[in-house]
This record gives structure tokens, sequence and C-alpha cells, in this order.
């Protein structure tokens, strides 16, 4: 099996027991005719029917193309199945495609070809009012009549110009779809807007072209019900996008990469105490609780962990996304006992079962709540039986959102607030999210009370205080501590 693919096609299907064996057989013969190398994602959105075993009975045989059956646990919706797809896609092309494979499959080569020869090119979409389009099937009346609306309200409400928004025939490039996909929330009907809408908030090259839809089977659209969730769900789009929600890069690319070590060292005196503290925390907890093994710091920014983590382990691999964070760790620790890994949380390169411990320091907080519990799983995979997790992250039941809001308006650090933390979380549904993942939290607590603010007047009397901190981790502190471990059996099959 291939590593890299020509093109990835993600197929969500919900109850598409009737269907999906033709689908894929059109899907194989495509790849076949044309001479890709061809993998398709078939996400099983929460299905109640055969469509499972269907599909796997197909893919048992001999096929061309490569085909990967994705469960969600639950019917989550359209925009969350393709979602899920996209992070598991390894094609230089990614595309989607509805169930019931509605849009002929010849212009795709066509498509392939403008991705290879227009390099700035990031998005090519279906449009169904383009000449040169056609349909082999009629359209019902209530579908005409919804899309129309639908259309006049996505140009009033979010100014775009695209008329067509709705076609299932997406394509885009590998390389860069997944950090749209990043920003991605809406589940439903505008999940196709908000996709187009983040691109063009972002200035990304789009290009339409015509399509031939071939069917049109099994619409379950309800004029009114659906006309009520199109303005719920262009509503938050608009209320995100002037949040500035979707735009990219995030902002958090732009931290320089020893932003971490230079405000532990040489920030303000509440800046430098409040990271040594996360570090004097972090060394606390994982000795008293004889951590220790191989291990991976997981979102290493600047690596101010490093040195905790070295002297408790004989291997730690530094991990993050940022290539210029990467060369700063590997210059100052890369030849001390550290290992340096490019990479993301939630595709680790990195065996099964194969580490110790993990380390997570405010990372969490940067996800969306769906992709932290994608990055969990990837941490319990990599987790041995009963390894430990290790992660901070601010405590939303404290004075931090009042801390954040300031640091933000003052421009005292990097903003925090919208771009950035686009999670939150309390004691109670930490432990939830842990406990739905397969770990069991062993200690949790907070930390970062009034000790950093002490730190402006006196480093000594912010030492006192951290030490108060330290044996009374009940106190609503501004940064979250929890260390669990990977249970040997998981709930729910996990």
């Amino acid at each position: 099996m291939p590593t890299h693919y020509d093109l990835s096609i993600i197929v969500p299907a919900y109850n598409e027991e009737r269907r999906i064996a033709a689908t894929l057989a059109g899907l194989d013969a495509f790849a076949r005719r044309a001479g890709l190398a061809c993998e398709v994602c078939v996400v099983l959105d929460g299905c109640t029917d055969g469509t499972a075993a269907v599909a796997q009975a197909f893919i048992d045989g001999e096929t061309t193309a490569d085909f990967r059956l994705i469960a969600l646990p639950e019917n989550r919706g359209k925009g969350a199945a393709v979602k899920c797809g996209v992070f598991e896609s390894r094609g230089r092309v990614v595309a989607f495609t509805d169930a019931d494979l509605p849009y002929a499959l010849d212009r795709v080569p066509a498509i392939l070809a403008m991705f290879h020869d227009n390099p700035d090119l990031q998005m090519v979409i279906g449009a169904r009012d383009l000449a040169g389009s056609g349909h082999s099937a009629a359209v019902p009346w209530r579908r005409r009549v919804l899309g129309g609306v639908y259309s006049l309200l996505v140009r009033g409400v979010l100014n775009t110009q695209i008329a067509d928004t709705q076609c299932g025939f997406k394509f885009f490039r590998g390389d860069t779809v997944k950090r749209l996909f990043e920003r991605v929330t809406i589940s439903g009907f505008g999940f196709d807007v908000e996709v187009i809408h983040i691109a063009r908030v972002n200035g990304w090259r789009i290009e339409r072209v015509p399509v031939h839809l071939m069917n049109m089977d099994g619409s379950s659209m309800r004029l009114a019900r659906d006309s009520a969730r199109m303005l719920y769900e262009l509503a938050l789009i608009r209320l995100r996008d002037l949040r500035r929600f979707y735009a990219l890069p995030l902002e958090r690319d732009h931290i320089p990469p020893e932003y971490q070590h230079r405000a532990m060292h040489e920030g303000w005196g509440a800046q430098r105490c409040w990271h040594r503290n996360r570090m004097r925390m972090l060394a606390h907890v994982l000795r008293a609780h004889g951590v220790t093994g191989r291990g991976l710091d997981a979102g290493c920014g600047s690596g101010i962990a490093l040195p905790e983590l070295i002297a408790i382990s004989p291997f730690v691999a530094a991990l993050d996304s940022n290539p210029a964070c990467l060369s700063f760790v590997k210059a100052r620790y890369g030849g001390a006992g550290c290992r340096v890994v490019a990479g993301e949380a939630g595709a680790l390169p990195v065996r099964d079962e194969s580490l110790d411990w993990v380390t997570m320091l405010e990372v969490i907080e940067h996800l969306a709540p769906e992709d932290g519990a994608r990055i969990l799983d990837e941490m319990r995979r990599v987790l041995r039986p009963g390894g430990t997790l290790f992660l901070t992250t601010p405590n939303r039941r404290s004075a931090w959102p009042l801390v954040e809001y300031a640091l933000d308006s003052l421009g005292l650090t990097p903003r925090m607030g919208g771009d950035q933390h686009l999670a939150s979380f309390d004691r109670r549904g930490l432990r939830e999210l842990l406990d739905e993942r397969g770990f069991d939290v062993v200690a949790l607590g907070a930390f970062n009370f009034v000790s950093p603010w002490l730190g402006v007047f006196s480093q000594r009397l912010a030492n006192a205080a951290f030490r108060v901190e330290k044996r009374l981790p009940w106190l609503p502190g501004a940064l979250l501590l929890c260390l669990a471990r990977k249970r040997a059996e998981n709930v729910n099959g996990r």
C-alpha cells in the first residue's frame, strides 16, 4: 500500500446500505480507467443499517483503489464525517463526493492537472450553474427552491459571489487542506459554505468547473426545517468571521520560536514567574508519581520543558508542527538526549504502545473539541498500558478569562483569545473528557493562583506563594494540571 496517493476521495455515508456498493464500484472503476494511485476513505457516520457490512464485503474483494472504512460512533453530520476523512487522507489532492456518486468523474484527471500546473491553486469546486454543466436526472422542485433561497442568503450574509456552494464535488490541495479543515465547525447544511468562506477570507485561489449530475436520489430535505437551519448556520459563520476565527495562518504560527524561552528567562516579573511555575509543577508531579522511561513532549514550542523531561527520561522526543520551533529546540537540546520530531499531534510518527509517557503543556485549548478528542486518542495509541499523560490547560473557573482579556487588550503577549484558544476546561470537564478517551485521572489540580502576580513585586514572595499553592491544588489557579494513566482495557471498545 503506498503512503501517498495521487488522489484521496472521501465518501461520507449514513445508512447507505442500498447504494454504497454501486458507489464503491464506480470509484474503483474510475481509478482503474484513469490509472491513478487512489485511496477512498468511506466515513461511516454512525450508521445503524448494514452499510458497514456491505462496504466491507466490497473492500474484501479485488480492487484497484485502496479502500478504508472509518467509523464514527454516532451520527454527526456530513461536515464532521468529511472533516474526519480529510485528517485521515494521504493524497496529493483530496476530494469529497456524496455517497450516491451523483457527479460524473470524467473531469477528475483534468482537475488533477489543474493542481499540477498551478501551484497557487488551492481549491476546485464543481458548479452546476456554469456553461457546460448538465444533468441526466430531474432535480426535485423542493431542492431547486431551497437551493435558490440558500444561494441568495449566502450572497447576502457572507457576501460571496459563488452561486453554487452546495455542489458535493470539491477538490483541495493535499498539503494545505488540513489547515483549512482545522477551522471547520459546521456539520450540517452549511458545511460547504463554511469551507468556501474559510478559503475566501484567506485569499485562497478557487476555481470552478462544470459538472454533470447523473442522479439525485434520496434527498431528505424539508423546506421549513432546513430554511431555519440554514439561517442559524449562516449566522454562526458570520459571528465567527467577525471574531476573525477563520483567519489563516493562525496567529499562533507567528509567535517567535524562542518566545517561551525568552518569556521564562527575560520576560516581565509575572511572565517569568508564570513559566517557571509551570516547569516546577511539571517536575514535582512527574517525580511524585515516579514517571520515567521513554516519552514525548507534544507541542514542545521552544522546548522549555525539555531540561526537566531529560532529567527523568533516557529518551525524549520533542514534537512540533512549526519548523522554526524545531530548529530552535534542536540547536539547544538536540545533543542532550532529545530527539527532535516534525509532525502533528493528531498523526504521531510513533509506533503503537511504544512510549511510557506523553506531555501536552497548554496544547489542548488550541484545538476544537473534536480535534482534542482525536489527539487524545492518538496519545492513547502510542502509550503503553498504564502509560502516563500529563497535561496543563487554562482553568475557565478561575480568574484566567479576565487575565486573557486584559493581556489581549493591552497587547502584553501574543494574542490568545478567539483565534488561538478554541476550547476551555474546568476540572469536571477535563476529567470527563479523559475518562471518555480511555484514561484514568490520577492527579487533578490547579496552580498559578496569585504567585505569578506577586512576581511583579518580588520573586522571593512569588516563590513562597507557589510553595503554598503546590500544597493546595484545590485553589482556583489559572492553570489546570492533570496526570492520567492509560487504561489497560478501555471503555466502549477503545
